[in-house]
């Protein structure tokens, strides 16, 4: 993981809220993109209740498994272990 995002830090570069709202219409509503990684993906929060957790999304298509129906990791079930992860 490269950087985690914050919200209104002033930097574009660096908030949740502009990446999100960039890649809005490729996210589930109920996803917020937290952070990137050096290899050009996004680590993605989802909160529905159904797909709760911390994603790695591949939206470059930079690992030979991504593709259109599948370049979304799982990472962690929540932040509290995503955190402890990284």
């Amino acid at each position: 993981m490269d950087v985690l995002f914050g919200i209104n830090t002033g930097n574009s570069n660096t908030d949740i809220m502009y990446w999100t709202d960039t890649y809005k219409d490729d996210l589930l509503s109920s996803a917020l993109i937290i952070g990137d990684d050096l290899m050009q993906g996004f680590i993605v929060m989802i909160c529905d209740g159904e797909n709760d957790g911390i994603y790695y999304w591949d939206d470059a298509y930079n690992h030979e498994e991504s593709n259109d129906e599948g370049n979304t990791y799982w990472i962690a079930d929540n932040f509290i272990d995503f955190y402890n992860y990284v």
